[in-house]
């Protein structure tokens, strides 16, 4: 194992509803046990002398923090920053809209060549996928990879939104679209749960802190995603996930899982408080992924001429660490 001695890493849960309190976990490297140790998990309601903008500045001066993975976007729609008379979406001069509407056009022409190539063969195609969906090794095929589903190709005819998208927000698509609609039920999209108050909010939080403090993003559904395809989680346990009647116990098999593949140190104490609120949950899975950054061990988040944020990250759970 690498040498991570002085090395800790937290996850901030801060996206929910309004009457729900956000939580930070923390990660530290234990030199002596060569463990990665859950050695806080702080929830915001304790923290009743601070007020609710003071608290996330308090905890990183507290606890010494130089790194926080958070699960929203830590930066502005691009539209928010254009200054341009606006020709509407579709003719948008914006090079970074262009790119992905020019990479989305060449996308559905290809499946739209293959298919006008040999009609019969890409619907016998399309009947095997589907039924691959039942199967418990679920496919472990990226949305782009023919043959591309019709809900895949329909998300991507509906179009890239400036206001609504960032570029990472495509990266998704191509390699989680299908996975995410299948156990999750909803999409990507980088201002689809988040309010514009609440990244306002961050950024005044942020003019309070050290400028050497770094926030990463993660997203905690596409970490389920690759939990699961490492064969580090079952499909049961994304599917109970999601329902009422057995997240908690999904969300117990998914702690002691993970516990017991990347030997995690995590008190029971801790184990029952972050199986009882799903926002403890979150923010133990968005440390466990900065966990794996700062193991070096991320996927390669690029699309080919088109800028994308590199603080957005996706652990890699697989042994060998491979990049997509």
């Amino acid at each position: 194992m690498k040498n991570h001695s002085n090395q800790k890493i937290a996850g901030l849960s801060f996206v929910g509803g309004r009457k729900d309190n956000y939580f930070l976990s923390i990660f530290e490297f234990i030199e002596s046990s060569q463990q990665w140790k859950l050695t806080n998990l702080n929830e915001y309601k304790d923290e009743d002398v601070l007020d609710h903008d003071n608290v996330i500045t308090d905890w990183i001066h507290r606890f010494n923090l130089e790194k926080v993975i958070v699960n929203f976007p830590q930066n502005m729609p691009l539209c928010n920053s254009c200054d341009l008379e606006c020709p509407g979406v579709s003719h948008c001069p914006q090079e970074e809209v262009a790119k992905i509407k020019k990479l989305i056009d060449s996308y559905l022409i290809s499946d739209r060549n293959i298919q006008l190539t040999n009609p019969k063969k890409y619907e016998q195609d399309r009947a095997e996928k589907l039924k691959d969906y039942t199967k418990s090794n679920l496919t472990e095929k990226e949305s782009n990879v023919y043959i591309m589903s019709k809900s895949f190709k329909r998300r991507l005819k509906k179009g890239y939104l400036p206001y609504w998208n960032r570029p990472i927000d495509f990266w998704v698509w191509l390699h989680y679209y299908d996975l995410l609609l299948e156990y999750f039920k909803s999409s990507f999209d980088s201002f689809g749960n988040v309010s514009l108050m609440l990244l306002q909010k961050f950024q005044y939080i942020k003019k309070h802190l050290p400028e050497s403090v770094e926030f990463f993003e993660s997203n905690v559904q596409v970490s389920l995603i690759e939990l699961f395809l490492n064969g580090i989680i079952t499909k049961k346990d994304l599917v109970d996930y999601r329902t009422l009647e057995y997240s908690i116990l999904a969300r117990i098999n998914i702690i002691k899982a993970c516990e017991k593949h990347f030997n995690l140190f995590i008190y029971e104490e801790d184990i029952e408080a972050i199986v009882k609120s799903p926002r403890a949950f979150e923010s133990f899975l968005l440390a466990l992924s900065g966990v794996k950054l700062l193991e070096s061990k991320c996927k390669k988040v690029s699309l080919m001429g088109i800028e994308i944020n590199d603080q957005f990250i996706v652990p890699d759970f697989s042994t060998s660490a491979e990049t997509i």
